[in-house]
């Protein structure tokens, strides 16, 4: 689509994800300048014009349209939840591929997204935009949630030999060392790190309920060697459903109940869960399928896409950025208040 103006964007982390995020941006003759890593902040990508230590970025804020925080969770996702923080006081929006920050910190965040501050559609499912769809769908007549929020695992589970050359390419930067390929140590990371935070952040971002949940109020029963023979033809599947539908704890589950809904996740053997069928995806594809009334009466749509890679989590950022750029440049021409739409852009936007 063609651009009728040009966006000053930062980037925050200079990874896969990163670079992808630079070539996209890049590709829209979009200018890329701060660049934001853990050696300092540059005004280049190829990092050759330094200007400062990582927190230097502060002096350079005037000049940036608009954000992209492609970092991993270092921690319970207190850097990226004060990266967001920083750049929308300042009323500038940013986009997040990063997960920790919606899943420990929601109650922080919620104002910056009901001011359309944020854009999150790839901190959930990646390039499958799974929230925006399930979002546009709303939740009144929803009744329940079921989907595989991590290929790599139910790829596991059913590849326990190791990864292939492209998966193990597009979840490099998740597994703990590179060519770690011991099942259960990773199936735990992937379970504990990744898919109870996409969970949580599921149930947050999905309107099902004004509680928040917090991933820190999540616990998962963890894999043990004397459960191998459970893995064995077995996928691992999230759901959400109407308290009181809770299973018992098995290895690798998790379960919280929060807003009259219980959301869990866990192992199910080939054909045990009802939806089976349609959850059971080829490859590291990641999907989310909607119960829509009572025994599904007025539906089941679902959405499937790839998950894991730079590409398809980049894809879905892109989208959110030029939501976001355009809905303020209508703003803007529109003559809202400063109020309405906190950043005014230096370059008038049209998309």
């Amino acid at each position: 689509m063609a651009l009728l103006g040009v966006a000053d964007v930062a980037l925050i982390g200079a990874g896969n994800i990163g670079g992808e995020a630079y070539l996209r941006t890049s590709q829209e003759n979009w200018i890329v300048s701060p660049v934001i890593d853990i050696d300092g902040t540059f005004l280049d990508f190829e990092k050759n014009l330094r200007f400062g230590e990582s927190d230097a970025y502060v002096d350079l804020l005037s000049s940036v349209d608009l954000a992209f925080l492609t970092i991993p969770t270092f921690d319970t996702g207190e850097t990226a939840r004060d990266y967001i923080l920083s750049f929308t006081g300042q009323s500038i929006p940013i986009v997040t591929s990063e997960k920790g920050a919606l899943a420990y910190h929601f109650a922080e965040l919620e104002e910056v997204i009901a001011n359309g501050l944020l854009g999150y559609s790839a901190a959930v499912g990646g390039g499958s935009r799974m929230i925006p769809y399930l979002r546009d769908r709303g939740s009144n007549n929803l009744y329940g949630l079921h989907g595989v929020l991590n290929g790599t695992v139910n790829y596991l589970l059913t590849h326990p030999g190791g990864l292939d050359v492209a998966l193990a390419s597009a979840i490099e930067d998740k597994l703990p060392e590179p060519g770690y390929t011991e099942l259960i140590p990773v199936l735990n990371k992937e379970i504990t790190s990744d898919i109870a935070m996409k969970a949580v952040n599921l149930f947050n971002l999905s309107g099902v309920s004004s509680e928040v949940m917090d991933a820190a109020d999540v616990s998962v029963q963890p894999i043990m060697e004397s459960d191998l023979g459970l893995l064995e033809n077995s996928i691992y599947i999230v759901s959400m459903a109407p308290e009181g539908s809770a299973q018992e704890d098995s290895p690798g589950s998790f379960s919280h109940s929060a807003g009259g809904w219980e959301i869990r996740g866990r192992l199910y053997d080939r054909g045990e869960h009802p939806y089976h069928d349609r959850l059971f995806m080829p490859g590291a594809l990641n999907t989310l399928l909607m119960v829509e009334g009572e025994d599904g009466i007025y539906g089941t749509p679902q959405v499937i896409g790839e998950g894991a890679g730079p590409g398809p989590t980049v894809q879905a950022m892109m989208i959110d950025a030029r939501k976001m750029l355009n809905r303020s440049s209508n703003r803007s021409s529109s003559g809202e208040s400063v109020v309405d739409n906190p950043r005014i852009f230096k370059r008038g936007w049209m998309i």
